[in-house]
């Protein structure tokens, strides 16, 4: 674990100045998509800044942790004042208890920059389980993607218990994205193909169709 200060006021500045330029730059063009994508680019630097200095510098690291992108954040559609959501995902209840306080650290660095962080903690096991109470966390993992850490936990994420979830759960996350789709013009396809996948799943065909 990295203890070095961080830079919070330079981080504080990088995030105002290049804000201003995307939005200085979207007046002008009109472009939607291009500032999107800026945005999302902005907002993936601080955090991995964040990450080299409160996580772990070493590239790929720490073992059994990693920060996932989910949600709109997952899909790169980081609208201003939008909610960044992350996911701290564990390999086990190990690594949770050992970066705890490097995560809330991690956290209230990104919130005193004035991001409205939606921060979740899960282990591995914990995001095949489906929650009737939170069915908009399952959701989210449609659209997760690798920001730091380890890879192959996130692997293991997007490639089997996110197809193992669909699978199960299919009916429910049908239902209760219909009742969402409006507004959400790609999320009804990504299901599909994942619907597609725990099909195959279930006749033994097929993993995740990316």
């Amino acid at each position: 674990m990295n203890t070095v200060p961080i830079a919070s006021a330079e981080l504080r500045d990088l995030y105002t100045r290049e804000s201003a330029r995307i939005q200085e730059d979207f007046s002008v063009r009109g472009d939607g998509s291009v500032a999107l994508a800026q945005r999302t680019a902005l907002v993936e630097t601080l955090l991995l800044r964040l990450w080299s200095e409160i996580i772990s510098a070493q590239p790929g690291g720490p073992e059994g942790f990693a920060l996932v992108a989910t949600g709109g954040f997952g899909r790169g559609w980081l609208f201003p004042h939008s909610d960044v959501d992350l996911l701290f995902l564990h390999a086990g209840g190990g690594t949770e208890d050992a970066f705890k306080n490097s995560v809330r650290r991690y956290s209230q660095e990104l919130w005193d920059l004035r991001l409205k962080l939606s921060p979740m903690t899960r282990t591995l096991a914990e995001c095949e389980r489906f929650d009737p109470n939170n069915v908009e966390f399952a959701i989210s993992l449609l659209d997760c993607r690798y920001l730091a850490g380890d890879r192959d936990l996130f692997s293991r994420l997007r490639e089997k218990a996110v197809p193992r979830l669909v699978s199960r759960e299919c009916q429910s996350l049908i239902q209760n994205l219909g009742a969402q789709r409006e507004g959400w013009p790609r999320r009804p396809a990504r299901l599909q193909r994942h619907l597609l996948a725990g099909a195959d799943l279930r006749h033994g065909k097929a993993a995740l169709l990316a």
